[in-house]
């Protein structure tokens, strides 16, 4: 029960978070017309409400994740202990990133519950970065984020939950063509988990434009492989990561993914079908909410930060340049999608074969978390939309009480806190 509320009042709390995007955001520069994306933009509510309900929504999540006690599969059969074995010294196979961290953290405790805390925080602080400042709707994300299973998910897989945690956040560097910058992260990233290298396998899919044909036909042919091939994959995973080879053996998560797989690939399938992925093909239709990064200007008195801060949006001139650039495909819109293409190729495959395939997709899937308010925002009929955002919320909640409520995935029931102990 205390995820269902902690969830919910977290997802309430973001509704009154009405603050612009930083300047820095690549949302500046998506193309795609929208009056949700508009909205965001101009994101005129009040700092202190929107401070609180910050705050309020991050700190609830935290505390969750922060004080559990014994809760998570690995909890007792691995962080724990290794936590203490770390302090004495007795360190083998493990990433020298993760290694560190649990160092620091010993420096000022030498309560194992203090990796618990530090890890929780340094998680969901960067996701809620990423919501911020890459998400058209910050408080759907949040939703996703909880009921979509990548919330309590991370109460098990901590390493790893760190590792993904650092590269969603890759999307941003590799919008605004900071390709140093992403190299450095996913290297950092991997540094926590080794199997976060697999990442710089979709790096040309955030950056190159991907025709909607050529996607289905990358997801289609990766299905293909992994189903036809899974033995040279163990081979190569036994010998260069030789931690993991178990997974190949191991029928763990085999039932936790069935319902994700089946809200995963309904998410694919209706992304697909958005506007050849945000190619605007009729500038007339879009122009009042066409916002791109030459259209700010700074402005006066409006309630919009510090001067620096403060947009003003021009409606655009509908010209032969304006068109030219609003008929190329938004770098935005393909990105996510080209990894969530791939997400939804990696959990088909996985409904048949090794686990470790279905771990590896933990790091794409998050592509939903502003996949799913993209597409939703791009519905005009504002009914439409909201039916359309409910059938999603449904499909989430659904997932969520099956995977963990009844099958009690990941091992997060009951929950206990740390003043139980």
């Amino acid at each position: 029960m205390i995820y269902l509320i902690g969830g919910l009042l977290a997802s309430a709390a973001m509704l009154l978070y009405r603050r612009p995007p930083s300047r820095t955001s690549p949302l500046w520069s998506v193309t795609l017309g929208s009056t949700s994306l508009t909205s965001r933009l101009k994101g005129n509510g009040d700092r202190t409400v929107s401070s609180f309900a910050l705050i309020f929504s991050f700190t609830l999540l935290f505390l969750i994740a922060a004080l559990r006690y014994g809760v998570g599969t690995d909890y007792w059969l691995r962080y724990a202990p290794l936590f203490e074995l770390i302090q004495q010294g007795r360190v083998e196979g493990q990433e020298i990133g993760y290694v560190l961290l649990n160092k620091a953290v010993g420096l000022a405790t030498d309560d194992y519950q203090g990796i618990f805390v530090v890890t929780s925080f340094v998680t969901i602080a960067l996701f809620y970065r990423f919501f911020l400042r890459m998400s058209i709707n910050p408080a759907l994300s949040v939703f996703i984020y909880v009921f979509g299973g990548f919330y309590l998910e991370d109460f098990n897989l901590v390493k790893q939950a760190l590792a993904i945690a650092i590269l969603v956040n890759t999307f941003e560097f590799a919008l605004r063509n900071k390709h140093f910058a992403f190299v450095l992260a996913t290297l950092l990233a991997a540094s926590f988990h080794s199997s976060a290298f697999v990442w710089f396998a979709v790096w040309p899919l955030m950056w190159i434009r991907v025709s909607r044909a050529a996607r289905i036909a990358i997801a289609l042919t990766m299905i293909a492989v992994i189903l036809a091939v899974p033995q040279i994959v163990s081979m190569l995973v036994e010998q260069f990561a030789p931690n993991y080879g178990w997974y190949f053996d191991s029928n763990y998560g085999s039932t936790r993914s069935i319902q994700p797989a089946v809200v995963m690939v309904a998410v694919a399938a209706f992304v697909f079908t958005l506007v050849k992925v945000g190619k605007a093909e009729r500038v007339d239709r879009i122009a009042d909410n066409l916002i791109t990064v030459s259209n700010v200007r700074p402005m006066g008195s409006q309630n919009f930060g510090t001067k620096s801060e403060r947009p003003k949006f021009v409606r655009p001139e509908i010209n032969s340049q304006t068109a030219r650039k609003t008929k190329r495909t938004d770098r935005y819109a393909d990105a996510v999608v080209n990894v969530l293409a791939v997400s939804a190729a990696v959990l088909v495959a996985t409904t048949t074969i090794a686990y470790l395939f279905s771990r590896l997709n933990y790091y794409f899937a998050p592509a939903q978390l502003v996949a799913v308010p993209l597409a939703l925002s791009l519905v005009q009929n504002r009914l439409a939309r909201q039916l359309l955002t409910f059938a999603f919320m449904s499909a989430y909640m659904t997932s969520f009480v099956l995977q963990f409520l009844v099958w009690n995935a990941h091992g997060v029931l009951p929950y206990e806190s740390i003043f139980s102990r």
